[in-house]
């Protein structure tokens, strides 16, 4: 069964400093901060700008409390009695706890970050750090594409089932066309027209291609007429 209490997190350089915190699954839970931290993720900013500057060797993991609880409100209720235990200074809250709530984000002391952390964190994220150095070949990326172009293929000339069509068409029944009273405007026309021009078109070269409303002359007034 896994272990439920209260847990604390604490500097070696700065035993003052500590961390609260409640877990029905304790080991667990530390090993989410602990990658949190490692990520630069952590939900608190005290934490883990000191871990970033003293590393992860500066932090000890202890738990302090183990029992039976009644219920969630019941551990976080024990959680915030260990608040005041191991409070900072003239703070109500351990050095590197942000919620004054256990549990409850109200009144979280997040705070934003400096200009200097974020100059940090984006000389952090520069680069390609996933594909440093990968190279792909001219075959490899000629599978690619073939590929891709079967996947397109198989969508573009599978047909819909008919449940599906029907299904679609009761739902949008009754809803007015997002394009309904919608007008382009005599600037937009005319940028798509520049943006066209020396473009060949779209079917250039392709004889003998049959049109998509080729027999389908008064289609839709047929249709209407049922």
């Amino acid at each position: 069964m896994a272990e439920r209490g209260i847990y604390i997190i604490q500097s070696k350089s700065h035993p003052e400093r500590a961390y609260i915190g409640s877990s029905v699954r304790i080991f667990k839970r530390w090993t989410e901060h602990k990658r949190k931290l490692k990520k630069r993720t952590h939900h608190s900013s005290i934490l883990q700008n000191h871990y970033n500057k003293y590393g992860k060797d500066d932090l000890i993991f202890e738990i302090i409390e183990i029992g039976e609880y009644l219920c969630k409100n019941h551990l976080l209720s024990r959680e915030q009695g260990w608040y005041l235990h191991f409070k900072y200074r003239e703070d109500e809250l351990p050095y590197f706890n942000i919620r004054e709530t256990a549990g409850s984000n109200l009144g979280a002391k997040f705070g934003s970050p400096s200009d200097e952390q974020r100059r940090k964190t984006g000389e952090f994220f520069k680069g390609n750090h996933y594909a440093l150095g990968c190279k792909r070949t001219d075959e490899f990326k000629k599978n690619v594409g073939i590929q891709s172009k079967k996947r397109w293929e198989t969508r573009r000339l599978t047909p819909m089932a008919q449940d599906t069509k029907d299904k679609i068409s009761e739902s949008n029944k009754g809803k007015p066309s997002r394009l309904k009273g919608r007008k382009r405007s005599s600037e937009a026309n005319k940028k798509q027209s520049e943006s066209m021009k020396g473009k060949p078109a779209w079917n250039k070269g392709k004889k003998g291609q049959v049109p998509w409303n080729k027999g389908k002359s008064g289609y839709f007034n047929k249709k209407k007429n049922k």
